[in-house]
């Protein structure tokens, strides 16, 4: 029989939380006509995970799960989030501090208004994000609550001083 999502969860969090990472999402995917199931665990940590942790915590979480009685059944993959992973909990937001974020801001009728900026800090369940319109650059205080999406926009050149500055709370 093929695990459930939950137990995943519970038996390898522990071991994720010890090595000084968090669990950002657990996914059981059963194989149709069988009891397999491929498990993945996507981590996260304040300074990103490295290859040799990953490589680390799939040798250990590898070890827990073969304790299982569906050991023999699955195929287990550990992957750090990936920078088009959406930006979901307060601590993806303070995580890519710095970072340019596309985000749509909830609106009526189910119609958002994009944004595009800076990540800037993040002060209870508002972030700060450092907007350039037309060379002006300005600070837009958006509630966490509103953001209906967002994800971290791939760049190809160094931020400005000014916006960095901003970024921080400098000015």
């Amino acid at each position: 029989m093929a695990p459930d999502r939950s137990e995943v969860a519970a038996l390898v969090e522990p071991i994720v939380v010890g090595a000084g990472f968090d669990v950002d999402d657990v996914a059981v995917q059963r194989h149709p006509g069988s009891d397999d199931a491929s498990i993945t665990i996507v981590v996260d940590g304040d300074e990103g995970v490295g290859l040799e942790a990953l490589t680390e915590l799939t040798r250990t979480l590898t070890a827990r799960l073969d304790q299982q009685p569906w050991a023999q059944q699955y195929a287990l993959e550990v992957m750090s989030r990936g920078v088009e992973s959406p930006l979901t909990l307060p601590r993806h937001w303070r995580r890519n501090h710095g970072r340019k974020v596309e985000l749509v801001i909830g609106g009526t009728a189910g119609i958002g208004e994009t944004v595009h900026g800076r990540i800037g800090n993040l002060i209870g369940d508002t972030v700060s994000v450092v907007v350039n319109r037309k060379g002006r650059l300005g600070v837009r205080e958006v509630a966490l609550a509103d953001v209906e999406s967002a994800v971290v926009a791939v760049e190809f050149g160094e931020p400005s001083p000014a916006e960095l500055r901003l970024c921080r709370g400098d000015d």
